[in-house]
């Protein structure tokens, strides 16, 4: 069967959402690894090292403050080529299924009401302290004594990876917190929406028959773990998950996008504050959240996703957020 006015053999549905998929996959790791050059071509001139020591500087940073701005820079430049501006150009010019295709520009045109807006807000806020609890809970998981030496690799990794937040976070001046929320919130949130939720999860969805949970649940399985966080693996699913029915449940990649750079701002700003001694709670001290706080947080975050869920949808709302075929 050929497609009219053209003479390209037309796909089968099955077939054109895994060659779509496969080369999305194919794309991202290009855009992953022209991303990170184009990153390091660009923090290379904001340091007076050459590219090898600065490379070792962004694997070790600690301790090195007056190159936090370079690899602030280089982060930023990395993320906003891998997750925003390559995802963009496969959307645009090589995604093979025109459907996929106008899902997604579908999704970036359509809004919600006010109310949602807030509602979501709100939902993010609400929902932290049920996330620390997890944080904390997930971070004190035992592996089975035969995995003894994976476990201590990944509590090495996992020490590591606290001390790279803790420096990128460690803002000296108004100046680099501004700089850290646009690379960390703004960039970091809108560009892996546009990825995970606007990109893969309707992806999945296809591939696996049209099930819209099961694509929800493996794209925010996949999100979490592209972070390389075992010991943050389970809240950061759920909040995968949470970004996931956001965007299936309203049919719109901003309400997703919103909460999370209100997530990823709100953390970093708060511990901006506490450094700079305008606010006592320290954020990343998971243990101050009392258990029956993080009750409370669990039953009022599902409150607000039931609600959420049962909103009415306009028209374009119905049709991004319907069952693909």
């Amino acid at each position: 069967m050929l497609l009219e006015g053209s003479s390209v053999p037309a796909q089968p549905p099955a077939k054109l959402a895994w060659l779509s998929l496969g080369l999305f996959i194919v794309a991202f790791l290009v855009g992953l690894f022209l991303g990170n050059f184009l990153a390091f071509v660009a923090a290379l001139p904001l340091t007076d090292m050459s590219l090898a020591t600065l490379m070792e500087a962004v694997a070790n940073p600690v301790g090195q403050a007056r190159f936090r701005v370079a690899i602030l820079v280089l982060q930023g430049v990395a993320a906003l080529c891998t997750f925003l501006l390559f995802p963009l150009w496969f959307a645009r010019t090589l995604d093979p299924d025109h459907g996929a295709k106008a899902q997604f520009w579908a999704s970036l045109k359509q809004g919600d009401r006010a109310v949602n807006w807030l509602a979501v807000l709100l939902l993010v806020l609400v929902a932290m302290p049920f996330s620390a609890a997890l944080v904390e809970w997930n971070e004190g998981v035992k592996l089975p004594a035969a995995l003894a030496a994976w476990e201590k690799q990944l509590k090495a990794s996992e020490e590591h990876l606290r001390q790279l937040t803790l420096f990128l976070t460690d803002f000296a001046h108004p100046g680099e917190f501004l700089l850290g929320f646009l690379v960390v919130a703004l960039v970091a949130g809108v560009g892996e929406e546009l990825t995970f939720r606007g990109i893969l999860q309707p992806k999945f969805q296809k591939v696996l028959g049209g099930n819209p949970h099961l694509a929800i649940w493996l794209t925010a399985f996949l999100f979490s773990a592209f972070h390389f966080q075992f010991y943050g693996l389970v809240p950061r699913l759920l909040l995968g998950a949470l970004f996931g029915y956001l965007y299936h449940w309203r049919g719109s990649l901003w309400l997703p996008m919103l909460a999370h750079v209100v997530n990823n701002g709100f953390t970093i700003t708060m511990l901006y504050l506490h450094k700079r001694g305008l606010v006592a709670v320290d954020i990343n001290d998971t243990a101050q959240v009392p258990w029956g706080l993080a009750l409370a947080s669990a039953l009022l975050t599902a409150a607000g996703l039931w609600w959420l869920a049962r909103q009415p949808k306009s028209e374009l709302s119905s049709q991004v957020a319907a069952p693909l075929p």
